[in-house]
């Protein structure tokens, strides 16, 4: 299985010439990297890295506890790779994760997409509650369904989808929540002037429009496109429609050269 800095990843190569710098996925709270849909993982035209964050999928435990820890984790995976500059695509937890990184290392990012993530996520209130001992994981995943998608989603979608979270430990799961709960961006100046793309759902209870519309006037160089019909797991909801959008940007931003 391919590591780097105890990091599981999975590589996918669909540029047809030229130098292209490498995308990386950043998935959410609770997933792995196949919580992306592969039509997301096999962009075409570009080099992308799907990554297992700590404590999740294949790669190495512990799960990191703060933000900061997060950032660190992903700076060594970028380093050891031997990469100088990356584009950063973040979903939800992962999307702060980017925008933490950019805010830490500016010079290494060629672009940002934002995917379900605002300025702060509106985490419903009983869901770390039920995650606290004793621990009950079944019934956050339950709270969590019915935050995160939008209202008309099929049950039995939601609950396929949903399924590998019940196999989280449910300290990974509080961990990533805490984090998530306690992001509250906030922009260096120098961030502003990084090509972006926010994205979400104008369902999404967890990170409303109002949000997203906040971070955007943070990253003054990102548009920011609300999806209609579309909860905080957009990325399933919507799935062609995100899909194009993000290629679309990468093909702009990361050109062969």
């Amino acid at each position: 299985m391919p590591t780097c800095a105890d990091l599981f990843y999975r590589f996918y190569n669909g540029k047809s010439e030229g130098f292209v710098f490498p995308v990386i996925l950043l998935h959410g709270a609770g997933g792995s990297l196949m919580g992306w849909p592969s039509n997301l993982r096999r962009l075409p035209g570009q080099r992308v890295f799907a990554l297992d964050l700590p404590g999740h999928g294949h790669s190495a435990s512990p799960a990191c506890r703060s933000m900061r820890s997060m950032v660190r984790c992903l700076h060594q995976f970028i380093t050891e790779m031997g990469f100088y500059h990356v584009l950063l695509v973040g979903y939800s937890l992962g999307g702060a994760l980017a925008l933490s990184y950019a805010n830490a290392y500016p010079d290494q990012i060629i672009g940002l997409v934002t995917i379900s993530c605002g300025d702060r996520f509106n985490m419903p209130q009983e869901l770390l509650g039920v995650l606290r001992k004793p621990a009950d994981t079944r019934k956050a995943i339950e709270v969590f369904s019915k935050a995160a998608f939008h209202l008309a989603f099929p049950q039995a979608e939601r609950r396929a989808i949903l399924a590998p979270m019940s196999k989280i430990e449910s300290g990974v799961l509080l961990a990533d929540l805490t984090i998530a709960a306690d992001f509250c961006f906030d922009s260096q100046p120098f961030l502003s002037q990084i090509s972006s793309l926010i994205i979400g759902g104008s369902n999404d209870l967890i990170t409303p429009p109002a949000s997203l519309r906040r971070l955007g006037r943070y990253l003054q160089k990102s548009p920011v496109s609300v999806i209609e019909g579309a909860g905080h797991m957009m990325i399933y909801e919507k799935n062609e429609e995100l899909r194009n959008k993000v290629s679309a940007f990468l093909g702009k931003v990361n050109k062969p050269g």
